[in-house]
């Protein structure tokens, strides 16, 4: 099982809050990061080989959240 706990975006990448602010941080302090909505977390485990991939319903601070696969299960 893989677990990423993350200030996730929501698909439209204009919210939540805080969220928002720490993508526009990254965006400006790196490369190339930023932070991810769930779809495309989603993606990149499902590009991994993982399945059964899922959010787990539970509430963290600041807009984050714990999305969950498992490898080797498409």
């Amino acid at each position: 099982m893989i677990l990423i706990q993350e200030f996730i975006m929501n698909n439209d990448q204009d919210g939540p809050l805080f969220p928002a602010l720490f993508s526009m941080n990254m965006l400006l302090a790196t490369p190339h990061g930023q932070a991810y909505t769930e779809k495309e977390i989603f993606g990149m485990l499902q590009s991994a080989g993982a399945g059964e991939i899922r959010r787990l319903p539970v509430e963290l601070p600041n807009g984050a959240g714990i999305i969950a696969g498992i490898v080797g299960k498409k």
